[in-house]
């Protein structure tokens, strides 16, 4: 995504303070987001910031017991629960720098916000191709109203 912030020469410094973080692992509540139907105590890892070393031993354990590990978790999101029970959130760690589209970004992007998540569906394209088809758009399609995203999404 094209900086959002860019106008106002803002996005490079929401920018650095998620890549400033300092713990061994962050990743992303559910609590909030409209795409997660009410499981709000688990992870969604569309976002990830980890120290190099750890993360290596998380990878290390999947790739061992990868077999076991694919039968027994739904996602990767249960993996990553069970490995990392007290990861930090980064909601908690930097508020209102990532944004769930769904739950807060349909009409707009809320001001410094650094990184807008997309659920399985809509994705950017899928906004871009309703944007673009010149046809009238039916009440029920809530993304219509996303117009930041032919602004701002790039390919």
């Amino acid at each position: 995504i094209r900086d959002a912030q860019e106008s106002r020469g803002l996005g490079d410094v929401y920018k650095r303070q998620l890549l400033s973080y300092q713990g061994n692992f962050a990743t992303l509540s559910t609590r909030g987001f409209a795409n997660e139907n009410e499981y709000a105590d688990g992870y969604n890892s569309s976002l990830m910031i980890w120290d190099a070393g750890f993360g290596h031993r998380v990878a290390d354990v999947f790739e061992e017991h990868k077999t076991s590990i694919c039968e027994y978790c739904v996602s990767d999101q249960e993996y990553l629960e069970m490995m990392l029970p007290r990861a930090d959130v980064l909601q908690d760690v930097f508020p209102g720098l990532v944004r769930e589209y769904k739950s807060e970004c349909v009409p707009c992007v809320p001001a410094k916000t650094a990184i807008v998540t997309f659920p399985l569906f809509p994705k950017p394209h899928n906004i871009l191709e309703v944007l673009n088809a010149n046809t009238p758009v039916s009440p029920d399609c809530f993304y219509a109203a996303s117009s930041w995203v032919s602004q701002l999404w790039i390919d």
